[in-house]
């Protein structure tokens, strides 16, 4: 058994010239992502502005998802439109956001459903500062299939000579071995809680392996897939019961199935070193899936900016400019006119102290009035709710902005998985301290005065909270708001394929929801797009977790977010908002 890092694979379209459009057909071939351009790697014009890149693909029915590998400068992808076979547009789909960043980095943009197979993929890049943009590889990726771009067109290409040291393409060499980490323990005393896991990017582990583990080290591993981790099985064995979706690539001989946010692979191989190129190439897709939301940081100011806390952290400098511009001309000309007229100067002995300290009151009042003492804390979270297995996975992010430094710091039960945000350059450089007793307890240096700080959150714990769900013999379901927190929207999907909605379900309330005959007709998308794309966006229809909805499961939208805890305390004001992803009903099991 072991655990996987990063690689690549040679490219397919070697004989091209460096640079340009047909750089990007084929797989990855571009082995990282650096400050010095790649032949091997489509790269525009740096002289010209916005630019687009054009590629044709096996034509591919109900697309799910378009994988972008960049190599440089990442971040300047501004939307895709899909055309058909005879270059019809199907859709234009916009980036609602990304992150902005350099290296290698993999853009993962779930599609919309479209009437028509999808065969060429134009993607329009805008102005970027601060270096290249580049796409070493293309995939588009269907309900039952897809595969890398088999032809390509764009705008322009950089010129080889401007990056003489590049101009002749070397040699591409074989894909090194997978970075791999053997396990020191026998499976048998494999940990028996999911976190011990969460810091890989992907857990290998033959078919007798995992019949070797203990029943709590089995449940961890599914709870650490189901959280937006990969694990890889050689050999043949039945995937958790928890599997919505499979995927076959005849290929490689490897079955995919999605574990609630994370991937389960079913691998027809021996053990690693038998892996063939597509093989790896598979499994290292799967393992750069589970890192992709935590490959880039950021500094404060632009974390706040995407993702505010409040709305304006800054120092009220006009109301302090006015009170210190008062206080000079009050200590210095003002003070000593007045008594000279009254021949007391002596007394400035007293009066400067004590203007001094009126405007030190005035100053600190001042603050108190603009900002108060009360820190404030954003939370939201997306929950996946196994009510079959009375399983909750979350994942989540929280700020904390404090006008004064807190003293007991921030705390986190044991079941949480907790991310800086914030590169650790940016704000407080001083040491950070972990207390861990009752729970997780950040007690200083995590959050500082006046300073946002931003954590991602991942849980995976035991809940008995639910939609109760009954049917009539109509179809018709009434259901009972059981999740703890009022419901203010409720999309759900019946065993027929029946879309049935409601709006505002008081906590406990039963209610007998409304259809407008809409069903399910498309494929359903699958909760690993949502991880490796966006946490952030709730909004019910735009979210991708809204096209992931299923017979048997339901999207409620929460002003709250009962499955996340507030760090700071409870008595600080709070700007909250969920989604429960639900499944009431088991899938049917998977091939």
């Amino acid at each position: 058994a072991a655990l996987i890092g990063t690689t690549a694979t040679p490219s397919a379209a070697s004989s091209a010239k460096p640079f340009s459009a047909e750089k990007a057909i084929g797989p990855p071939d571009v082995l990282s992502g650096g400050i010095n351009p790649h032949p091997n790697e489509w790269m525009p014009d740096p002289t010209g502005s916005a630019h687009w890149l054009e590629l044709d693909f096996t034509p591919v029915t109900a697309p799910k998802s378009v994988s972008i590998h960049e190599t440089q400068r990442y971040g300047a992808v501004e939307n895709l439109v899909l055309y058909d076979a005879k270059h019809t547009e199907l859709a234009k789909v916009p980036l609602t956001s990304k992150s902005i960043g350099h290296g290698r980095h993999t853009l993962s943009v779930p599609l919309p459903a479209t009437t028509g197979a999808v065969a060429t993929v134009r993607i329009n890049l805008a102005t970027i500062a601060g270096g290249h943009s580049a796409i070493d590889a293309v995939r588009l990726q269907g309900a039952s299939g897809g595969g890398f771009a088999i032809a390509a067109r764009a705008d322009s290409s950089a010129d080889p000579a401007r990056f003489p040291t590049s101009s002749t393409p070397k040699p591409t060499p074989p894909p090194p071995p997978l970075k791999l980490l053997r396990a020191e323990t026998e499976p048998a005393a494999w940990s028996e809680h999911w976190l011990a896991y969460t810091r890989f990017d992907a857990v290998i582990l033959h078919d007798a392996d995992f019949a070797a583990l203990s029943a709590g080290a089995r449940d961890a591993l599914i709870r650490y897939a189901e959280a937006g981790g990969t694990i890889a099985v050689f050999g043949k064995m039945t995937p958790p019961a928890t599997a919505l979706a499979v995927e076959k690539d005849s290929s490689t001989n490897a079955r995919r199935f999605h574990v609630g946010f994370g991937l389960w692979l079913a691998l027809d191989a021996s053990d690693t070193k038998s892996l063939n190129v597509q093989q790896r190439r598979k499994l290292l897709d799967a393992a750069s899936h589970s890192q992709s939301p935590w490959r880039s940081e950021h500094d404060s100011a632009s974390a706040n900016a995407a993702w505010p806390v409040v709305e304006d952290h800054g120092l009220p400098l006009r109301g302090l400019v006015a009170i210190l511009l008062v206080f000079v001309i009050l200590i210095g000309p003002v003070n000593v006119f007045v008594l000279s007229r009254r021949n007391r100067r002596i007394w400035l002995l007293w009066t400067i102290p004590a203007i001094s300290g009126v405007t030190c009151l005035l100053v600190f009042g001042y603050s108190f009035v603009s900002e108060g003492f009360t820190p404030s804390v954003r939370l939201e979270g997306v929950t996946l709710l196994d009510q079959i297995n009375h399983r909750a996975t979350t994942l989540g992010r929280t700020a904390f902005y404090a006008p004064l430094t807190p003293g007991n710091g921030l705390h986190f039960s044991f079941d949480t998985e907790v991310t800086p945000f914030i590169n650790k350059s940016s704000g407080n450089t001083a040491g950070r301290e972990i207390v861990l007793n009752q729970d997780q307890n950040l007690a200083s240096g995590w959050v500082t005065a006046r300073v946002p700080a931003h954590f991602l959150l991942r849980k995976s714990e035991t809940r008995r909270e639910r939609i109760d769900v009954e049917f009539a013999s109509d179809g018709t379901p009434t259901v009972v708001n059981g999740l703890g927190a009022e419901v203010e929207k409720l999309r759900l999907i019946g065993p027929d394929g029946r879309i049935w909605f409601c709006e505002k379900l008081a906590v406990g309330q039963k209610f007998r929801l409304a259809t407008d005959g809409g069903r399910v007709t498309t494929v359903p998308e699958t909760l690993t797009q949502f991880y490796a794309s966006e946490w952030l966006n709730l909004n019910l229809e735009a979210n991708p977790t809204y096209r992931a909805l299923r017979p048997g499961t339901y999207l409620a939208a929460l002003a709250s977010a009962p499955f996340l805890e507030n760090a700071l305390n409870k008595d600080a004001p709070t700007r909250t908002r969920s989604l429960v992803f639900g499944i009431f009903q088991a899938p049917p099991a998977a091939p």
